[in-house]
């Protein structure tokens, strides 16, 4: 079997091995360095380039990051960072999202073009094919694996009689995860693309190009002074326009007072809404006055000034809506939806940014999109690294506390595990009201940490679920929180519990089903409610 083969085995089986039946943490940092290094091996030199390094160094920062939070942010940075990886070795040149793009065809070709290579006949010498007879002799296999896995599930005999063997590794989610591993794992070690895409993308130029005096476009021929004119033009009135809305939108502002009849959630989402229609429509009028020639034209020094201008209106109009959501944070709390309002503003102003030094270097359009979706790349593994729950739970208790009165828990009660062990302790001070759904609702989300830590391995170890694990035992321990309430759902596990030493009472409701009825845990009561 050749090389490649066994590396592709390899990083399936290490897949399966590394993400079946756990959560994220540590394994998505052992898998990319893994992947890495059989990816360096299957890679040729002139493969190797210095994009081919920067897209594996942002996969071990993607890595990293799961280590640390182990949320969804984080994973989806690390699978990006992987997907792009897979598509620089053979595009190394393109943009992101060109690099992406065939990252992903290459994913979905690599498994086509293997099983159409199976079964296409074979011209070579017989000596030269005893890889290929191998590599076939694994489908049976794959075969037996899940049948065997389906008859176990079927027969409860034959699951009794294989129970015997140390076999409880087998089952058919552990064949789909191999699977499905060897499906994505084939995708980054043997590389596809499109070579007409990627060589059309390469003879794009970095700057506008020059096309004389006449300009075509809608199918029409123009002279380059009559569009510089009517750019001008339009410019001018679209300056004076978004001069009048910027004028009357910071007037309302500086005044401190909403518009009559208009909340904060309107402000701010009509103020968000005109943004991305204005943002849009600058780009694409600026990319099609600014596309080629004019670009090098004697007299464009008016429409430069006049695009400049209205790059910056539309900088304004960032700042302001963003102060917009300030003052609706400061009126109504943090949550990630106002958080995405401020991550779109940045990214508005990292476009428009990106636009005026296109206009300013005469970039190509293709430039300004490939610079763009970089930083666009960059912003997402920076992203990935900030604590947004802590700020989240920070910033609603300070602003809690600055109007004397009780948090939104019910809202807190939605974060990641982070926020359970302050939310234990607001609940022990009284701060949230003491209502029985609170309780019941984050002893359900201590139960469920539990679960999660008791059902998983070193595989799913992630810093912030050990900090979570560490304090939780602290105020356990110290006699701060002794019950969980778990009326409300139906089937509880309570081996879990011993995850949880110093919780001396578990309440379940009268119909919730018991998966281990006998735990055998010292000092663990079990009491049922009568509702």
């Amino acid at each position: 079997m050749k090389k490649q083969n066994w590396l592709l085995l390899l990083a399936a089986l290490s897949f399966s091995l590394l993400f079946y039946n756990q959560a994220e943490g540590i394994n998505y940092l052992v898998f990319d360095l893994l992947l890495l290094c059989l990816v360096f091996t299957a890679s040729r030199t002139e493969e190797r380039t210095y994009m081919f390094y920067c897209s594996a160094a942002a996969t071990v920062v993607a890595g990293v990051a799961v280590l640390m939070y182990g949320n969804g942010l984080s994973v989806l940075s690390n699978v990006i960072a992987l997907i792009v990886l897979g598509g620089t070795r053979l595009n190394p040149a393109s943009s992101i999202l060109l690099r992406g793009a065939a990252g992903i065809y290459s994913m979905i070709a690599a498994p086509i073009f293997a099983i159409e290579k199976l079964f296409t006949p074979n011209p070579e010498p017989p000596i030269e094919s005893k890889g290929r007879n191998r590599w076939i002799a694994l489908i049976p296999v794959v075969a037996l694996l899940v049948f065997f896995a389906l008859y176990r599930m079927t027969s409860p005999v034959f699951a009794r009689f294989t129970g015997e063997f140390d076999l409880s590794f087998i089952s058919i989610g552990f064949v789909f995860c191999t699977l499905l591993g060897f499906v994505l794992c084939m995708g980054l070690l043997r590389s596809h693309t499109v070579a007409e895409l990627r060589d059309s993308e390469a003879a794009i130029p970095d700057h506008a190009p020059d096309q004389g005096k006449t300009l075509k476009l809608f199918g029409r021929t123009f002279l380059v002074e009559e569009e510089n004119q009517s750019g001008v033009i339009l410019l001018c009135t679209l300056n004076v326009l978004l001069l009048l809305v910027n004028g009357l939108d910071l007037g309302f502002l500086a005044s401190g007072k909403l518009p009559e009849g208009m909340t904060y959630s309107e402000f701010v989402h009509q103020g968000t809404g005109a943004l991305i229609l204005s943002i849009v429509l600058a780009v694409a009028i600026l990319l099609v006055y600014f596309r080629g020639t004019l670009n090098y034209h004697a007299s464009n020094g008016k429409l430069k000034a006049l695009a400049y201008t209205w790059i910056l209106q539309n900088l304004l109009i960032v700042a302001s809506t963003a102060y917009r959501n300030d003052l609706y944070i400061n009126e109504y709390s943090l949550t990630y939806r106002r958080i995405g309002v401020y991550v779109f503003l940045l990214l508005a102003a990292i476009g428009l940014v990106a636009t005026l030094a296109k206009i300013a270097y005469k970039h190509s359009n293709y430039r300004l999109f490939r610079n763009t979706s970089f930083s666009f790349y960059f912003v997402l593994l920076f992203a990935a690294f900030v604590p947004w729950d802590q700020w989240i739970l920070a910033n609603n208790l300070q602003l809690a506390r600055q109007r004397g009165m009780a948090p939104d828990i019910h809202y807190l009660l939605t974060l990641s595990d982070e926020a359970i062990p302050e939310l234990c302790k607001l609940y022990n001070a009284g701060i949230t009201g003491n209502e029985p759904l609170v309780y019941e609702r984050l002893s359900y989300r201590i139960y469920l940490f539990a679960r999660k830590q008791h059902t998983t391995d070193w595989r799913s170890f992630n810093w912030t679920d050990y900090r979570v694990s560490k304090r939780m035992k602290g105020i356990i321990g110290s006699g701060k929180w002794t019950e969980l309430a778990l009326t409300a759902h139906s089937n509880v596990d309570l081996e879990v519990m011993s995850e949880l030493p110093g919780i001396q009472k578990v309440i379940l409701g009268a119909q919730t089903a018991c998966l281990d009825s006998d735990p055998n845990i010292k000092g663990l009561t079990v009491q049922r409610s009568e509702d």
